[in-house]
């Protein structure tokens, strides 16, 4: 169990490094972009990038990876066939998705989508080659080389943006965003990761993975359906330029979520696997995850509501303005997400992969009625659908981790209550300043709330939940000697 603890420390916090990062990052471009190119440009990509973001989940995270780190006994068939399966699928949805650029360029009813098509279409080969390797540094925990990489990535593709967006491409800048992103990742995981394929595929290897595999696609793709079809909606009922809109608040409400809850729930998934025999353990495990991710998670995605109107003309401009209300709304989702996906992060690591299907259909159902009834009423209307729709599926999976896998999920719902009142105290300090209208100007009325918010937070945690406080300086502790000790 103390090398466990290691182990998952270590991998927690190159976990952490390679999210952070990449979401800093990822925000800093955004912002720069966002500033240079407007909201129709963002709207259209939201359009075009739909089929080749399908190739890539279905390839990257369609539940082939994680069946190669859900497994006890892992052969080298396995792996192997799995490699020869993605390339062979990638390169016919590519060229599909390529030839068929002008038909669903009308059927979206965008003519001028079918250039970008194409060259999206790019990633989706991209993807199969950079899925195998990524899973198997996955199952070992070996986070810092998989950290690079994605630094690495996400600043060349960004700089290739924005060198784009300086020299006048519009749009064209996002495209060359997203395909030099995707190359530069790939080549820098074929370069760490040890591991080449020989010339095999084994059926009875494929077959052996196919069953959790196929539930994980199936829950992944309606995770696809959750992200995408409501952009189609919206972009039908109101246009590229407000669907640009929608894209601003759900892109700040996934980097919050990659950068606040993944890093804790990359290393929960294969730990969980880990400890399929001890179910005692594993409780613990999902009880204290869930209270560290509450305990960051709560007061980031409250704040990001409360500072919506400063800061979304700060960073991004005025024209961004009609977007503050939708990411006041959506940030509000966040403060579901650590119950909900580390319940999901059990599921998976368990092999229950056919529940996590069954709720994310009934997710997917939710959020499909919820954003056609709500969409032609406006972006707000289809935001709230949204939050409901979150809201609503918290207590059904948590129902469904207690009863089939036996998770203490009573102690899982108590450890996040101290946080959630922590997070309403700071609420009601940054509103009282608010109240108060001191007349500054956005930057340095978003500087202040920070302040006030980042003071407030912390003094209600040490008083409402002073052993997690000295909890937290152990974990800590063994964080930075874990890194310091630089071995998975």
């Amino acid at each position: 169990m103390a090398d466990l603890r290691r182990r998952l420390a270590h991998g927690g916090f190159w976990a952490a490094a390679e999210t952070w990062g990449q979401q800093l990052v990822n925000f800093l471009i955004f912002a720069v972009l966002a500033r240079l190119l407007g909201p129709e440009a963002y709207g259209l990509l939201a359009l075009a990038i739909v089929i080749p973001a399908l190739g890539e989940l279905i390839l990257m995270r369609g539940g082939w990876g994680e069946a190669l780190i859900q497994r006890r006994a892992l052969e080298p068939a396995h792996v192997d066939s799995v490699f020869w399966l993605l390339l062979v699928l990638s390169s016919l949805i590519g060229a599909l998705t390529a030839l068929g650029a002008r038909p669903l360029a009308l059927a979206f009813g965008v003519p001028g989508l079918e250039p970008l098509i194409p060259w999206l279409a790019l990633t989706i080969p991209l993807a199969a080659l950079y899925a195998v390797p990524d899973a198997l540094m996955r199952r070992e925990l070996r986070f810092a080389p998989l950290a690079a990489r994605t630094l690495l990535a996400t600043t060349l593709g960004g700089a290739a943006g924005i060198g784009a967006a300086f020299l006048g491409y519009g749009v064209w800048s996002l495209v060359v965003q997203q395909v030099v992103q995707r190359a530069v990742a790939t080549a820098a995981l074929w370069l760490a990761c040890p591991w080449r394929p020989t010339l095999r595929f084994s059926r009875r290897h494929y077959g052996e993975l196919h069953r959790f595999s196929v539930a994980s696609l199936g829950e992944r793709l309606l995770l696809y359906a959750d992200e995408f079809v409501p952009r189609l909606l919206l972009g039908h009922y109101l246009g590229p330029v407000v669907l640009g809109y929608y894209v601003l608040a759900r892109k700040l409400l996934e980097l919050m979520t990659e950068a606040l809850i993944q890093p804790f729930v990359k290393v929960a998934m294969p730990v969980f696997a880990q400890l399929q025999d001890d179910p005692v353990k594993a409780r613990r495990i999902l009880v204290d995850g869930t209270r560290l991710a509450a305990a960051i998670a709560f007061p980031a995605f409250a704040g990001l509501a409360l500072v919506a109107p400063d800061l979304l003309p700060v960073a991004f401009g005025e024209p961004w303005r009609p977007a503050v209300p939708a990411t006041q709304v959506l940030a509000l989702v966040g403060l579901s997400l650590p119950l909900s996906y580390f319940a999901a992060a059990l599921m998976r690591g368990r092999g229950r992969a056919g529940w996590q299907l069954l709720i994310g259909a009934v997710g997917t159902l939710l959020i499909v009625l919820g954003v056609a009834l709500a969409g032609p009423y406006g972006l707000v209307p289809a935001a709230l659908a949204i939050l409901l729709r979150f809201a609503l599926l918290v207590p059904l999976r948590l129902l469904v981790a207690g009863r089939v896998l036996g998770a203490d999920v009573a102690a899982q719902a108590r450890a996040c209550l101290p946080f959630l009142g922590a997070t309403g105290g700071m609420a009601l300090a940054v509103g009282a300043w608010y109240a108060l209208e001191p007349g500054l100007a956005p930057l340095p009325s978003l500087a202040c709330v920070v302040a006030l918010g980042g003071a407030a937070y912390p003094l209600a945690v040490a008083f409402l939940a002073p052993g997690f406080v000295r909890d937290l300086g152990g974990l800590v502790r063994a964080t930075v000697g874990a890194a310091r000790a630089g071995t998975p």
